[in-house]
């Protein structure tokens, strides 16, 4: 396996793990009842749905150091946070 099919598979890897955030809608459907605060009740979902954003927000930073290599090889300047320097005004 080449070095930029190993870099494609682990992007795609991240990138399919970062769909784990689909079912925290429905995790978080305690949080907008009115009552989750003041009432009894299992925070449990919440903390699941806590956990799964963490994941999610890992699987971001992953998917763009992964790919940074690849863009890079492409087009340095694009890569870069840096801008290029300006031409001086005539």
């Amino acid at each position: 396996m080449t070095p930029l099919r190993k870099t494609a598979l682990v992007a795609g890897v991240f990138y399919v793990l970062s769909f784990v955030s689909i079912p925290t809608l429905g995790l978080y459907a305690g949080v907008r009842d009115a009552s989750y605060v003041v009432g009894p009740g299992s925070g449990t979902g919440v903390i699941w749905g806590a956990v799964l954003e963490m994941i999610v927000a890992l699987a971001g930073i992953g998917t763009a150091v992964v790919l940074y290599p690849v863009v890079k090889r492409q087009n340095a300047a694009r890569a870069s946070w840096k801008r290029p320097p300006s031409s001086p005004a005539s």
